[in-house]
């Protein structure tokens, strides 16, 4: 059986997933509620990403329009932020639809009275280069937020990542 165990207590890149389900005025007027079904997909993602805590560190879209005032964003950077947001969104969810085929192929294979050892090693294989490429996706997504902000608004994000 695969472990799906990951680290849950730092998922706060989790929740810049619910820009998908805003239109852009909407997720402009309220960026901070989560959009009906987020559940479901945040439960998806949790099990599909190799190392959750750095996004702890470089929290996402969603983190940055919940906090723009505290923060200080100018429009220009809101704008960045959920075009990034918008971009990475349906990438993601691909990537865990696959991902999460992929696991229930393997896991009904290898069920089978007399499975292939081989086989089933090269379908772990698989599902680890999609979950490390999901990961690194995501993460490159984080950082060009993070880049976007100026060293004041670095330290304040590191700042509110502490408190939280």
């Amino acid at each position: 059986m695969i472990n799906r165990f990951i680290p849950l207590g730092h998922l706060v890149f989790i929740l810049f997933i619910g820009v998908a389900f805003f239109p852009s005025r909407s997720f402009a007027a309220n960026p901070s509620s989560p959009p009906p079904g987020m559940e479901k997909l945040f439960k998806e993602m949790k099990k599909d990403f190799l190392v959750p805590k750095v996004f702890h560190v470089y929290p996402g879209p969603m983190f940055y329009m919940k906090n723009a005032k505290e923060l200080q964003l100018s429009q220009t950077q809101i704008k960045k932020i959920q075009k990034i947001a918008h971009h990475i969104i349906p990438i993601t969810m691909r990537q865990t639809k696959n991902i999460d085929q992929l696991k229930e192929s393997y896991l009904s294979y290898m069920s089978q009275e007399t499975p292939s050892l081989k086989k089933g090693r090269k379908m772990l294989v698989r599902i680890a280069v999609l979950e490390a490429r999901a990961t690194s996706d995501h993460l490159k997504a984080h950082l060009d937020c993070y880049h976007l902000l100026t060293p004041a608004q670095k330290k304040d994000v590191q700042a509110l990542i502490k408190k939280s």
